[in-house]
């Protein structure tokens, strides 16, 4: 075992990690088979993993698994949840979000029952990111409270739940509305040769349905934002300083002016929300799904008007063409209208 451990600090040396790796990994198995040391086995276990990182993160999984599953065995812990966020944070690098998500939570679950509730906050803080990037907006509030509702337990962190608390609202606010019964109508075009009374009323019905359509979904909004008003409400039994703070009132900001279509007004409170909280990537793309609906909502105002217009050009076409028939028959003798 010596001597294959003296072989791998030389291979180390040269920079040949694999092979370094191989070595390593034949010490932790003569440690866990012969000589009964399983923890000085589960290190040579991470070493390995170490080494097999820089060259092959398949076999490096591999070693912390079994470094992990030796920890454990014996009541170490908080050496594995330090071990599975190396595994997570590998699998956040490289942008495996569902891998990463599971890593943290079991990191957070070994190091919360060591009483390190700082490193299990932070490993949850990941996850929920992980969650949001999966667009699994239900499991990242969750976690997110899950979080706010730790720090409410001690007071040096007490200041820091509201801040969690306002990223489990936003991701309500990101969660898609869902509308029963919504399906897409397609656009149909009326044969040339089809009578004209079929197309007006292809058109009506066309017309009928869209604005139903346009109906069901502000009714659909309306109830997503008033149980997000009510969460908001419900926070305030979990922490006192909730109602009188600015991230509340920043929540309720926002949604009033979606209510009231007032994105001038909307943009603005963004603006000077970065300029006081500087906004990452994540938490403006929360706060998208909002100005996409301004931007539904102003697109079919803005097809109502030209489509308004429209009508009106029609109708001065026809009376143009009806007066110039009118005169025309008056012209040859003819009586009636035209």
């Amino acid at each position: 075992m010596l001597d294959a451990w003296r072989k791998a600090q030389l291979l180390k040396m040269k920079s040949k990690w694999r092979e370094a790796g191989d070595q390593e990994k034949y010490c932790a198995k003569l440690l866990k088979t012969y000589l009964k040391q399983p923890i000085m086995a589960a290190a040579m276990y991470t070493d390995a993993a170490m080494d097999f990182l820089k060259v092959d993160k398949n076999e490096a999984l591999n070693n912390f698994t079994v470094a992990i599953a030796l920890y454990c065995d014996n009541g170490r812990f908080d050496v594995a949840g330090r071990l599975e966020r190396i595994i997570a944070d590998e699998h956040f690098r490289n942008k495996h979000w569902e891998e990463a998500a599971l890593h943290y939570r079991k990191a957070a679950n070994f190091l919360s029952g060591e009483q390190m509730f700082e490193q299990c906050d932070y490993c949850l803080e990941l996850a929920a990111y992980c969650f949001v990037e999966l667009k699994e907006y239900t499991k990242g509030c969750n976690t997110y409270v899950l979080i706010a509702e730790g720090c409410m337990q001690t007071n040096l962190r007490l200041f820091n739940s509201r801040g969690f608390l306002l990223k489990s609202l936003l991701c309500l606010m990101a969660a898609p509305v869902s509308v029963p019964g919504a399906h897409t109508h397609g656009h149909h075009t009326a044969d040339k040769v089809e009578d004209s009374r079929n197309s007006n009323a292809k058109r009506k019905e066309k017309e009928k349905q869209e604005l139903e359509a346009a109906r069901k979904l502000e009714e659909a909004c309306k109830v997503k934002y008033n149980a997000i008003l009510t969460r908001v409400h419900d926070y305030e039994k979990k922490d006192c300083l909730w109602k009188c703070s600015k991230e509340a009132l920043f929540v309720k900001n926002v949604i009033q002016f979606r209510l009231e279509w007032d994105r001038s007004r909307f943009a603005e409170h963004i603006y000077y929300w970065n300029n006081v909280h500087p906004m990452d990537r994540q938490f403006v793309n929360m706060l998208r799904p909002i100005n996409e609906e301004f931007e539904v909502e102003l697109a079919r105002l803005e097809a109502i008007k030209v489509k308004e217009k429209r009508d009106l050009e029609r109708q001065r076409i026809r009376k143009a063409k009806l007066e110039k028939q009118t005169k025309l028959l008056k012209e040859m003798g003819v009586a009636g209208e035209a």
